[in-house]
């Protein structure tokens, strides 16, 4: 509950303070690729690898346990603004996204069985099994 309501608080203050960016990214979504998620889990691979480079690096040059708590803050709050900004730029996609998309995904949830068995219904045992 309470990673919702900092994912969701970060989401909205991205939305305040750069909504010409959201918009921006909404249009590279729509315009765009399926490999978007391909480079969205970039984007988390790259915030691991650097966070965890710096953390350590801090960890090895002071023994202080106060910057080595700060610096895992920062990294946690990091990947929460991250987060946010990608539910942020999908919801407002989805927003967009014509009513008749919807429309046309539940009715294709509810032909596809009733599909499957009309095209399957004419197999029997014997044409399966080879004989």
């Amino acid at each position: 509950m309470l990673s919702f309501a900092l994912v969701l608080a970060a989401g909205g203050g991205l939305l305040a303070r750069r909504e010409e960016d959201v918009h921006r990214a909404v249009d590279l979504v729509t315009e765009g690729s399926p490999l978007t998620v391909v480079y969205g889990l970039v984007a988390f691979g790259l915030l691991a690898f650097v966070g965890t480079y710096a953390i350590t690096q801090l960890g090895r040059l002071t023994t202080l346990a106060v910057l080595l708590q700060a610096s895992l803050v920062a990294f946690g709050l990091a990947a929460v603004v991250l987060g946010g900004f990608g539910y942020l730029v999908v919801g407002t996609w989805l927003t967009e996204v014509e009513a008749v998309l919807g429309w046309v995904l539940l009715a294709t949830v509810g032909l596809g069985n009733v599909t499957r068995e009309w095209i399957h219904g004419e197999r029997t045992v014997e044409s399966e099994s080879g004989g």
